[in-house]
């Protein structure tokens, strides 16, 4: 009878052990993708955070690692930006889109593995015909 019980508790326990492999294999194969924190990036700043709405100024996206073979897209507000290009390690540049009038906008920076990164209120389109001062 005491064969059994060990037998049985040694089925019980080959499932869970599998169960436990295929969970490490699937945390290894992310890690090799795109769940890595080598992977993950971060935006500190935006320079400038001002440009006139009927324009498209360069636009600097400051933060830390980002990588030349990682394709990158820069959204102001909902609108796409245009020219997106790796400079460095620490910047990124892009065209904001033009706007039909002026506003604030978020900045979302998503990157083509995934991760993605906010800045609230980064934005702002202003319309600079008069005073240019006025706006900073």
């Amino acid at each position: 009878m005491r064969a059994k019980r060990e037998s049985h508790h040694l089925h019980w326990l080959a499932p869970r052990a599998f169960r436990t492999l295929q969970r490490l294999s699937v945390l290894l194969l992310l890690c090799g993708g795109i769940a890595c924190d080598s992977d993950r990036f971060a935006v500190s700043g935006i320079e400038p955070t001002v440009a006139d709405y009927r324009t498209q100024s360069q636009v600097k996206i400051i933060g830390q690692g980002f990588k030349p073979e990682v394709g990158y897209s820069v959204y102001f507000g909902k609108a796409k930006a245009q020219d997106v290009a790796y400079m460095d390690a620490n910047t990124l540049v892009a065209r904001p889109p033009t706007v039909t009038e002026p506003g604030t906008a978020d900045v979302t920076v998503v990157s083509d593995l995934g991760p993605g990164f906010l800045v609230r209120g980064g934005f702002k389109f202003v319309d600079l015909s008069g005073n240019p001062v006025e706006h900073m």
